[in-house]
Formats: C-alpha cells, structure tokens, sequence
C-alpha cells in the first residue's frame, strides 16, 4: 500500500502515485520527503522495505498488485477525510445559523456522504 518498490532509507511517503507493476516503479509520483520511514520506523533514516524484496528466486512476485492495494487504500483515506471535513464544516455552519436556519447545501451533502462508510470499509 505504500507504492515503495526499493528498500532503503529516507523513503518519501507517496500521496499519490501511478504504480508500474511491469516496470516496478512508479511513473508519477506526489510525496513527503522521508515521510514513510518516519511513519513506519519513526526516524527519518529508518529502513524500509520495498516489494523488490518480495519477488522470489525464480521471479514469481511474492505480493498482490501493487495498484489495487495503492488506490484502495487511498479511496479509504480520501472518504475518512471527506467525512470528516464535512462534519467539521456543518459544525461551524451550525454555530453561524442555528439547527432551523442551516443552508440546504451541506444537508445535500450529508445526504450524499450517508454511504461514504460502506465505501471507505470496501475500499479498505
């Protein structure tokens, strides 16, 4: 799920990325510099391991397609954070305008996220 294909340290954490699962690599990439080993080994330096590592001898690759994994993980990430940013907003529009008073645009949009759950447990 992280789109690293070369152990190493200093690894970026990759925001958004095109994994090349032919040419084991990524074609585009949007990151944190040394975002991934912060995460994952809590120093800037830490070792992290790629999907290189993870291929055997006879060049079977050993892990599931690194794509599926990439982009499902980040529509889970992507719905909680919409979630989330529309609550907080409502939140202020209720404090602004009071329960009676609230625009009918956020109340759409609550309308619209009531499955955004069921998408972000599939997804991830």
């Amino acid at each position: 799920m992280e789109g690293n294909w070369e152990t190493g340290p200093n690894i970026p954490l990759l925001l958004l990325a095109i994994p090349n699962q032919e040419t084991r690599s990524n074609n585009f990439e949007i990151a944190i510099p040394n975002g991934a080993s912060l995460i994952l080994k809590h120093k800037e330096n830490g070792l992290v391991p790629g999907h290189n590592d993870f291929v055997a001898e006879d060049g079977t690759i050993m892990h599931p397609r690194v794509s599926a994994v990439f982009f499902s993980f980040r529509i889970m990430i992507g719905t909680g954070v919409a979630m989330l940013l529309l609550s907080w907003g409502v939140l202020v529009l209720l404090r602004k305008y009071g329960a009676g008073d609230t625009p009918k645009l956020p109340l759409i949009a609550f309308a619209a996220m009531s499955f955004s759950s069921w998408i972000a447990i599939l997804a991830g």
